[in-house]
């Protein structure tokens, strides 16, 4: 008879289905290798020491997960919302975080990670306001409501991100890219903009410096 962890890990990996409801599930340990896990409820569920190499977590809720150990490595979580998940000693290697929310997400420095989403998350955790961020990578990172203001942004490449509700105030952004950046309702208030790249970006809201024309 199988045991129900692993009867669910069996359905998991071989029916896929958008939406799965596992909230607190005990996963731990189990071999998820390309699940699609698409808008999952997995809150609070245990996946320590998961594989989860190449899985499918769009748009999952992973808020308070225990992923401590687990592998992500090649996994998509864009637009998932990480908020209290745990992620120390996880390997993340070339995972997608486009857009993730990362506020209040745990991780260290045994956690394996590209920089720009340790970066990221730097910033909306513990602030960016003075900055020197002068040509940093931070495409597609998911930094809404961050606050950046007086921060030395200059060449730095946004492309893609999101910065709504981002506080750019007497911020240096000279030679940004911000071509596809969602700005809605960011304050750019006294921002250098000089040679920013705008193609695409999305700025519905947002307040710009006095007299500044978009070119």
């Amino acid at each position: 008879r199988i045991d129900a962890k692993w009867r669910l890990v069996w359905e998991i990996v071989n029916r896929a289905e958008r939406g799965r409801s596992l909230a607190g599930a005990n996963l731990s340990d189990a071999d998820l290798t390309g699940a699609v896990l698409f808008a999952a409820d997995l809150q609070g569920a245990a996946l320590s020491n998961a594989v989860l190499t190449e899985a499918d977590l769009r748009q999952a809720d992973l808020r308070g997960a225990d992923l401590r150990g687990a592998t992500l490595a090649d996994a998509t979580l864009r637009e998932s919302l990480l908020t209290g998940a745990d992620l120390r000693g996880a390997n993340l290697t070339e995972a997608d975080l486009t857009w993730a929310v990362l506020t209040g997400l745990v991780w260290d420095e045994s956690t394996t990670v590209a920089d720009k989403w340790r970066l990221g998350w730097d910033i909306v955790n513990q602030g960016g306001a003075g900055a020197d961020l002068r040509g940093r990578y931070l495409s597609f990172v998911n930094l809404s409501g961050a606050n950046l203001a007086g921060a030395n942004l200059a060449g730095v490449n946004l492309q893609g991100a999101n910065l709504e509700g981002a506080n750019l105030s007497g911020a240096d952004l000279t030679g940004a890219v911000l071509t596809s950046a969602r700005l809605v309702n960011a304050d750019l208030t006294d921002t250098r903009l000089e040679g920013v790249q705008w193609e695409g970006a999305a700025l519905e809201g947002a307040r710009l410096p006095a007299g500044f024309q978009l070119p």
